[in-house]
């Protein structure tokens, strides 16, 4: 991960939008030529609850969650999105009762993020507590660690 004290770099969707209320025509034109499945996406993500978790994550080289993290998510098929944040959505509600049904869509959609969205290539910003962002490339899959804090995890360089 490359720190960074000004993050200069935007969000192709971003642009985008800020076309769609500034220069509808022009977003027109641009969007219909765009395939978003395609593109280099940029996310800003945390690193446990206040980044606590970002000098491991910078040392060994991988981003992760902890939502679940006792569940093996690669036994659970994931080609529909929509079925898997259904079922882990439950999951998660059984073992936090205490919880909203808002709050657990919230924690399984960033998971999901983190272990499916995010692509080869993606890039991921993390901030570093001091103002400033750690910058890092997804380049690895879905992997389970099973035993660590953050048990859910990508590769990044």
């Amino acid at each position: 991960m490359k720190n960074i004290n000004r993050l200069s770099c935007y969000s192709s969707k971003w642009i985008i939008f800020t076309y769609k209320y500034l220069h509808l025509s022009v977003y027109n034109k641009i969007s219909r030529q765009l395939n978003y499945k395609y593109m280099k996406l940029y996310n800003r993500i945390m690193l446990g609850e206040g980044g606590r978790y970002v000098k491991d994550c910078l040392d060994n080289n991988y981003i992760g969650v902890n939502f679940l993290k006792d569940i093996d998510l690669s036994n659970i098929p994931h080609t529909d999105e929509s079925v898997w944040k259904q079922n882990l959505v439950a999951k998660y509600l059984e073992s936090h009762p205490d919880k909203t049904s808002a709050t657990a869509r919230m924690a399984i959609g960033f998971m999901w993020t983190v272990c499916y969205g995010l692509k080869t290539g993606d890039v991921v910003l993390a901030p570093n507590g001091e103002g400033g962002y750690y910058v890092a490339e997804i380049t690895g899959s879905y992997f389970y660690a099973q035993g660590k804090e953050l048990s859910h995890r990508r590769t990044v360089k």
